[in-house]
């Protein structure tokens, strides 16, 4: 009877197995139907189930694990346009999906911005741009992974678009995929990485900025904390200020301490970033210690400028768990005390080392940290009550970790600066380029191309640190460079100037193009300054450096009345012999030639004699043994103001790179009977003494000219 019974038993289990298989079949047919059960088993009422109810999609058999919940963060950010990037895994499901979406505040439905099939182990990166967005708004986005283990989502994260620009003319949503980590862009908006590291069990979350922190870490089923999960790292615009606070989920463990770019809050709740460059954050959360042991705490922080981490180790100087600053800077300890052989107290000790790092210099410690005699590095503290000690970096001079300067561009006339990296473009002109400020990490070099506008020439920049550009036709038609070093906060100036061709417009409207031609039939140097005269003012126009049988081209416009200076190098001036008007002395030591521009075009020949070995004449320099190979330049500043010499602030005086001494530079010059201009670079300059002559001079203001004939002494006085 029993063998019976027992054999029906069985026949009734084959027959309800084989019934489940085929039921739960049919149910995999029909895999839309478990769908729409599971989405109404309450009602679509939330943001998460309004996203799933887009999605149709047959869950596939197998025994996979749970999902993680996906990371997204937004780059990008214009004032129509954004783009998202996500890092998804599909818990070993190769038919498991991916949902991103995004929704405007006040919107009534979320809009899908794609979707992903994870078929791949490991981690995934996909970036889609979403677009025609509505400028200076607030944007939620939201993505999850489904798995036939559950579907996992990230918190809801928010960005603002800017305020102005354009919007495109229609929705697109383009996706990258690739494996890994997504790879970073370009963006108008300057952007920096925000990232937290939690030390124990907790959660923090952040409030004010385009993009939210929601990073979460928790603990096993045995009370040891797991990897964080959730938004631990996040893009920013430089600028941007976000409040990050913790709360702690597991009843097992407390807040502690902040560390890294938050130490300055220790002891505070709450801390604020702001984004002047890449920022870590560092959360500490201890386990709670028994009920019925007595514990203290013990916190580390960090200061100065330098890196550094402390560690804990044993009193042979190995390391060993407990504070690890890095990340985690606080424990709680079990106090233990007792009675030592002298009838006083004792408690039990801990002891830590401080490791400088990334060339930065440890230099001591604080908070009651006993040092060891002869080890500097190295400290103790007694478990007598809670405990909060400092060590301190020093910044040293190659440690260039999360170190940010501002590099500033300042143009005028017409002109374009732009870096190599292109993060600067900056422009005078309404169609041109206003990225006229980036930020460079410490010691970074930037190389920066100034290019005139057209029928333009770079007049004058200065480029910190090294020699400035000179003022006239060195760089005309030409492009020119400046390499700036990072070792702080620089600021760039560069002046274009026109040509006199191109000048005025309204001038030369009746006018035609013509060429000047300067010519030197004698068998010495010099130079011919060209200048326009109009309206009783001289404005230059280029300078002709002309050595013997050589010719300058001059172009200009035929009814333009022109000056041309004659001065000799290492020669005399004899005449102008011809192609002149007029002709009349100067007290620069060299005549001027007054002619009238022709639309068949001009020629004037000029005549520098070569000097003689034994004499010369009152403009050449003498080469008798008894003159001094170099004169004496001093520069006197009357009042608040400073000067450059021939266009270089380093050959000038009261600039950043020539100070002042009591208001007094002195300089060797080679005694060549060269010419020379002082010109005032900052400051309201009053006027000149001791020059050989002044002139007016457009785009300059007064010019100090004199030859470099003998030794000068020269006041600049400003109002």
């Amino acid at each position: 009877m029993n063998k019976i019974s027992n054999f029906k038993k069985i026949v009734s289990i084959v027959f309800f197995a084989a019934f489940l298989a085929v039921f739960l079949s049919v149910g995999t047919a029909q895999a839309g139907f478990w769908d729409w059960l599971n989405l109404n088993k309450n009602k679509v009422n939330d943001d998460s189930s309004q996203q799933a109810a887009v999605v149709a999609k047959a869950d596939s058999s197998g025994s996979v694990s749970a999902p993680t919940a996906p990371t997204v963060s937004v780059s990008n950010i214009t004032s129509n346009s954004a783009k998202l990037t996500a890092t998804m895994n599909n818990g070993g499901d190769s038919s498991a999906s991916f949902y991103l979406f995004y929704i405007k505040t006040g919107g009534s439905s979320w809009t899908q911005a794609t979707a992903y099939t994870i078929n791949k182990s490991g981690d995934q990166s996909v970036s889609t741009d979403i677009k025609n967005l509505s400028a200076n708004t607030k944007y939620w986005y939201q993505a999850f992974v489904k798995n036939n283990a559950g579907t996992k989502y990230n918190s809801k994260q928010s960005f603002t678009t800017s305020s102005s620009s354009s919007n495109s003319s229609s929705v697109q949503s383009s996706s990258s995929i690739s494996s890994g980590a997504s790879s970073s862009s370009s963006s108008s908006v300057q952007q920096y990485t925000l990232k937290v590291k939690i030390s124990g069990a907790g959660k923090i979350t952040s409030s004010g900025g385009s993009s939210v922190i929601n990073c979460k870490r928790s603990v096993d089923s045995k009370g040891n904390a797991e990897t964080a999960t959730g938004d631990c790292s996040i893009k920013l615009n430089k600028g941007e200020s976000v409040t990050l606070t913790p709360s702690t989920p597991s009843t097992q463990y407390e807040f502690a301490t902040w560390a890294d770019d938050c130490r300055g809050s220790q002891g505070i709740t709450s801390c604020t970033i702001k984004m002047s460059g890449n920022k870590t954050v560092s959360a500490t959360f201890n386990k709670k210690g028994s009920a019925d042991k007595e514990t203290v705490t013990v916190s580390v922080r960090k200061t100065g400028k330098g890196v550094g981490k402390i560690i804990s180790i044993n009193n042979s100087g190995e390391q060993i768990g407990g504070i690890n600053c890095g990340n985690n800077c606080s424990e709680n300890y079990e106090k233990t005390c007792g009675n030592n052989r002298y009838g006083q107290q004792s408690c039990n000790a801990i002891y830590f080392k401080a490791v400088a790092e990334k060339g930065s210099i440890f230099s001591g410690w604080g908070g009651g940290c006993l040092t060891f005699k002869g080890v500097k590095d190295q400290c103790y503290v007694q478990l007598s009550g809670n405990k909060t000690i400092t060590a301190n970096f020093n910044e040293g001079s190659g440690n260039t970790e999360g170190k940010y300067y501002d590099l500033t561009v300042t143009v005028s006339g017409g002109g374009t600066v732009k870096s190599a990296d292109n993060k600067i473009n900056c422009s005078t002109s309404s169609s041109g380029g206003s990225d006229c400020e980036h930020s460079y990490g410490k010691n970074g070099t930037v190389t920066l191309k100034m290019t005139p506008s057209s029928g333009g020439y770079v007049s004058r920049f200065t480029c910190p640190g090294s020699q400035t550009g000179k003022i006239g036709s060195r760089y005309k038609d030409n492009v020119a460079t400046c390499k700036i070093k990072m070792t702080k906060n620089q600021k760039f100036s560069v002046s274009f100037n026109k040509t006199e061709a191109s000048s005025s417009s309204s001038d030369s409207s009746n006018s035609v193009s013509a060429t000047v031609k300067i010519k030197n039939v004698g068998t010495g140097m010099g130079y011919a300054y060209v200048y326009r005269y109009k309206d009783g003012k001289n404005s230059s126009v280029k300078t002709c450096q002309l050595g013997s049988g050589t010719t300058c081209e001059v172009e200009t416009y035929s009814g333009y009345n022109l000056r041309l200076l004659a001065k000799p190098y290492k020669s005399s001036f004899n005449s102008w012999e011809s192609g002149c008007e007029s002709i009349q002395k100067s007290s620069a030591s060299g005549d001027l030639c007054n002619l009238t521009v022709s639309s068949s075009g001009n020629t004037a020949n000029v005549r520098f004699t070569k000097s003689s070995s034994s004499s010369s004449s009152t403009s050449s320099v003498s080469s008798s043994s008894s003159v001094s190979a170099n004169i004496t330049l001093k520069i006197t500043l009357s009042g608040t103001g400073s000067v450059y010499r021939d266009g270089y602030g380093n050959l000038g005086c009261g600039t950043d790179q020539a100070p002042a001494t009591n208001n007094v530079c002195t300089q060797t010059i080679k005694n060549d009977g060269s010419e020379h201009e002082l010109t005032a670079s900052s400051g309201s300059l009053k006027s000149w003494s001791g020059c050989d002559s002044t002139e007016n001079i457009t785009n300059k203001g007064l010019v100090c000219k004199f030859e470099a004939d003998g030794n000068k002494n020269i006041t600049a006085t400003f109002n």
